[in-house]
């Protein structure tokens, strides 16, 4: 393929053999009604998939000239096969999509002007959440605007959306990409990483992308394990200069309280705190 030339777009979506049929193929829809139409849209099947899904990609490639499928031989996780999908793109930008969210028509438009306009490196916006079991509303995360209050925000608790992030090619070529740090804290190291490297963020404060999410799901952001997981991410902030010690201790101690309080707690903290 040629080299990156201005202006150009990648779209970067994982999927594996765990991923609804129904929903993949929403999730890629959305993209290709886009606005803006990308230059590619890559799509990394992370290991094996059922015969359907093989068929589906397979079609897709040959019917939609910008799509290109890319396959690992074994399942390596989201970090590793978002890192291989942007390794390979060669557009100037690379939008993140999830396998099971949905992109809206003009998500792609707007992000690219907001980017250029803004004079940033990496551009989110918000993201609208309803229930996958009702398709009910289930709240907005909600991000700030400007660099500087991302980052102040994002000391504590993180509010970029990751599968509404655009950025500059240039940001996973000087950051790393995504560590593989397991089911928690993939896209908060490679944000800081972006920032700790010098990187400009900006958040436009409306959703450009839907997102499923469930009471079970939510229900799963509790336990030792992935306490363990903040406490792992709160001493690499440390370490990084991010966080001071007391900082640190009191961040601690709130994600001990959040991942140990009853699961319906959690998810009432969620639809009435977090994504009111």
């Amino acid at each position: 393929m040629n080299a990156r030339t201005e202006n150009t777009v990648s779209v970067v979506m994982c999927c594996y053999h765990g991923d609804t049929h129904d929903q993949l193929i929403e999730a890629v829809d959305s993209i290709l009604a886009q606005t803006l139409q990308p230059t590619e849209f890559i799509i990394v099947v992370d290991g094996p998939v059922d015969a359907d899904m093989n068929a589906y990609l397979e079609h897709m490639e040959s019917s939609a000239n910008i799509v290109r499928v890319s396959r690992l031989e074994q399942n390596k996780g989201t970090a590793a096969a978002r890192n291989h999908g942007m390794s390979i793109a060669q557009g100037e930008y690379i939008a993140i999509m999830d396998s099971d969210d949905i992109a809206l028509p003009q998500r792609l438009e707007v992000q690219l002007r907001t980017l250029q306009e803004q004079g940033v490196d990496a551009v989110w916006s918000w993201q609208d959440e309803f229930y996958s079991e009702t398709g009910e509303h289930a709240g907005c995360k909600r991000c700030p605007e400007t660099h500087d209050e991302i980052l102040a925000s994002l000391k504590w608790r993180n509010l970029l959306p990751d599968p509404a992030t655009f950025i500059s090619k240039r940001c996973f070529e000087g950051s790393g990409g995504y560590h593989g740090w397991g089911v928690f804290g993939i896209d908060y190291v490679f944000f800081w990483n972006m920032a700790l490297a010098g990187f400009r963020f900006y958040c436009i404060q409306q959703p450009l992308i839907r997102v499923r999410v469930s009471a079970v799901q939510r229900r799963r952001r509790g336990g030792w394990g992935l306490f363990r997981q903040d406490v792992k991410m709160r001493r690499w902030m440390l370490d990084q200069g991010i966080m001071n010690p007391v900082e640190c201790a009191f961040a601690i101690l709130l994600a001990f309280g959040f991942r140990m309080v009853p699961n319906g707690l959690r998810d009432l903290v969620y639809r009435r705190v977090l994504r009111k």
